[in-house]
C-alpha cells in the first residue's frame, strides 16, 4: 500500500479484520440496492446518480463489499469500485462473480487515484464512507480529476454521530463549488440526513445548486 499514516493504516486492518462479519451481518440490506446510509431511502427513490445509469463509467469510492458497484453494473453501468481493504474487495469481486457482471476493483487509498487516467468517469460517488478519509481535500481532488467536464458527483456523510468528524467548514467552497469553475460540471453533496414526517431526507448545504455547468 506504500506510505501510509498510523491513522489510515490502523483503519485498513480495522476493515481487514471484521469485513467477514460485516459483511455477514449487513447482506440483507447491503444487496438491495445502492446504500447512501443507515435509514437513508434507497437509490431508485432517491435517484441521486441519475434515472438511467446504463452506458455510463461510474466509480465507486471506498466500495466496500461492491453491492452497489455490482448493483450499478447489472443495470449496464460500466464500474470501478476502490477500496483499501483486501478483504473487502475479495467479498466484492465474488459477489460480483455471482451475480456474473464485470466490475473493476482496484485496492488503493482512495486519496490516491493515480492509478486512474484524467477524465475517465461521468458519475463518481461514495455512500457513508468519507468521513474515514484522513486527507479529504486530497481525495476531492482526485475525484474532480478523474470526472469528466459535466460530471456528477454523488455522497453522503454520517454528520449526526459523535465519533464521525464533520466537513471542514470550508470544503464546499474551495473543493466543491470551485470545482464548478475547473470543469466540474454538477457536484451532490447530502449532508447531514434528517426527517420529514418520519422519512430521512437529504438536506443539501445551504447555497448549493443542482444543474448544469454555468448555472
Amino acid at each position: 500500500m506504500g506510505s501510509e499514516s498510523p491513522h489510515t493504516r490502523a483503519n485498513r486492518e480495522n476493515w481487514n479484520r471484521t469485513s467477514r462479519a460485516y459483511q455477514e451481518g449487513h447482506r440483507g440490506e447491503l444487496e438491495d440496492d445502492v446504500l447512501w446510509g443507515p435509514s437513508m431511502p434507497p437509490e431508485w427513490e432517491l435517484k441521486i446518480l441519475g434515472s438511467d445509469v446504463a452506458g455510463k463509467d461510474i466509480l465507486e469510492i471506498a466500495c466496500g463489499g461492491g453491492q452497489s458497484a455490482v448493483h450499478l453494473a447489472e443495470q449496464g453501468a460500466w464500474v470501478t469500485g476502490v477500496d483499501f481493504s483486501s478483504e473487502q474487495l475479495t467479498h466484492a469481486r465474488a459477489f460480483a462473480k455471482s451475480k456474473d457482471v464485470r466490475v473493476r476493483f482496484i485496492e488503493s487509498n482512495v486519496e490516491n487515484l493515480s492509478m486512474l487516467a484524467d477524465a475517465t468517469f461521468d458519475i463518481a460517488f461514495s455512500a457513508y464512507a468519507l468521513g474515514f478519509v484522513e486527507d479529504i481535500r486530497r481525495t476531492f481532488d482526485e475525484v474532480r480529476r478523474v470526472l469528466r467536464p459535466g460530471g456528477l458527483f454523488g455522497l453522503t456523510w454520517e454528520a449526526l454521530n459523535p465519533g464521525m468528524p464533520m466537513p471542514p467548514r470550508d470544503l464546499h467552497e474551495i473543493h466543491l463549488h470551485g470545482h464548478r469553475g475547473q470543469g466540474l460540471g454538477q457536484v451532490d453533496c447530502i449532508l447531514p440526513r434528517r426527517r420529514r414526517n418520519g422519512i430521512p431526507r437529504p438536506r443539501q448545504d445551504r447555497g448549493h445548486r443542482r444543474g448544469s455547468r454555468g448555472t
